[in-house]
């Protein structure tokens, strides 16, 4: 056999696949971030659609009565809700 052996990455590109090593560590990485939540901040997390951009969002419950906003992708709500600055509370000086 004379033909070159394809590397994995060689054969996802082919296949148009090439962003699943990537997508795979975004989901290892909003995992922990999830796990991170559970374990140190004793949250509990509900699936919501934001009132206002109505965009499909999670909303992180802590123990302390605070709630966070943050998108399927683990980023903040607040970075990409148009409507962020509506919820903004003045911070007392």
């Amino acid at each position: 056999m004379t033909d070159e052996l394809e590397s994995a990455g060689q054969i996802l590109e082919r296949l148009g696949l090439a962003e699943i090593p990537r997508l795979q560590a975004e989901i290892d990485q909003l995992r922990q971030n999830i796990t991170f939540l559970f374990e140190h901040l004793n949250v509990s997390i509900v699936k919501r659609e934001c009132v206002r951009c109505h965009a499909p969002m999670y909303l992180a419950l802590l123990k302390s009565g605070r709630k966070m906003p943050f998108n399927p992708d683990g980023s903040s709500h607040f970075s990409s809700c148009p409507f962020a600055n509506e919820f903004r509370k003045e911070r007392k000086a």
